[in-house]
């Protein structure tokens, strides 16, 4: 069957084809070939049979990147995957999930749908947590306003839906909790892992079971926690879109009173590190007393093709950045 790649898409890539009666046994393998000839590591499942017993439709997953423009899936020996394949290990309360390049730390149940993801065995995210945040109507003294009611997830169950060389699929169910023990929109969240990909993908479902007169759903989505080290002003946060990147650092050197030594803040901008030493030092230790450390990022989406940046200080939301227009954020 011969496949036509859709404008825009990257990463790796999930697609079906169907069969002719009696064309496709069971037991059958794939074999997948690229525009250029290449032959392409494919994973491969039968999704649905002939009433005789031969495959009808059959779900693969390949690399799009390694397909080109054009592919063919054909009855044959697929092609041999590298070393970055998938592995699952399981440890009891914890399962390890490795893709040969990032290696995922899943709890089967408790509050996070990963506690910890390292690469070269330093932990570069961690705490991963579905959230919610409802909006309630309040009237005191006779004003009108709203309150937010800020939910965790409680992970109930987290098992691995989908496992081949190529690809691990991780669905986790649970519900939305308070402090007080309510709870609120159900939820199943799929956590698709792919071999050597530095890209994790989530598909977010819920049941909204709240009172759409007082329930007003203000926030939904998953946070996590990155670790930092070294001053302040070398740290960085980028958020990559469709179309560009934002990056900034978590304590950008802008200063007029003391002014910022000459060159620093150019410097910063381009991601180099900073290394101030003597009266630099000295001036740079005054400016970092007065200008703000950004704690939390929040990406969030406001519209069906626009997402937004909110920038928070301890908590407490004092700027965004509006600069993620028509992009989706990963």
């Amino acid at each position: 069957m011969k496949l036509t790649k859709l404008k825009g898409g990257k990463g790796y890539t999930t697609f079906g084809c169907m069969w002719k009666k009696g064309e496709c046994e069971k037991d059958a393998s794939f074999l997948c070939v690229g525009d250029s000839g290449n032959t392409v590591p494919m994973a491969s499942r039968v999704t649905a049979f002939w009433p005789d017993g031969s495959v009808k439709w059959t779900a693969h997953t390949a690399d799009s990147s390694l397909l080109g423009e054009f592919a063919e899936v054909s009855l044959g020996k697929n092609a041999g995957v590298s070393d970055n394949r998938i592995t699952v290990t399981d440890k009891g309360e914890y399962r390890i999930v490795s893709d040969g390049n990032l290696t995922f730390v899943i709890p089967k149940n408790g509050n996070y749908l990963f506690t910890e993801v390292l690469k070269n065995n330093e932990v570069i995210a961690e705490k991963a947590e579905p959230v919610l945040i409802l909006q309630n109507p309040v009237t005191t003294d006779g004003l009108n306003g709203f309150v937010d009611r800020r939910y965790h997830g409680r992970i109930d169950s987290a098992e691995i839906e989908e496992e081949n060389d190529l690809q691990c699929i991780v669905r986790f169910s649970g519900t939305h909790t308070d402090d007080s023990g309510d709870e609120k929109l159900r939820f199943i969240i799929r956590m698709y892992i792919n071999s050597g990909s530095e890209v994790v993908r989530f598909m977010h479902t819920f049941v909204y079971d709240g009172d759409e007169t007082q329930d007003f759903l203000k926030g939904l989505g998953v946070s996590f926690e990155k670790p930092m080290k070294g001053e302040p002003f070398n740290r960085h946060i980028k958020f990559m879109g469709d179309h560009g990147v934002f990056h900034e650092s978590v304590m950008t050197m802008v200063s007029w009173r003391p002014r910022t030594p000459e060159g620093y803040d150019a410097a910063q901008m381009r991601g180099e590190v900073l290394d101030p030493k003597g009266d630099d030092r000295a001036v740079m230790d005054r400016i970092l007393k007065d200008i703000p450390f950004w704690d939390t990022y929040d990406v969030c989406q406001d519209s069906a093709s626009h997402f937004m940046i909110k920038k928070k200080l301890d908590g407490e939301e004092l700027s965004f950045v509006d600069s993620l227009h028509g992009q989706r954020a990963v």
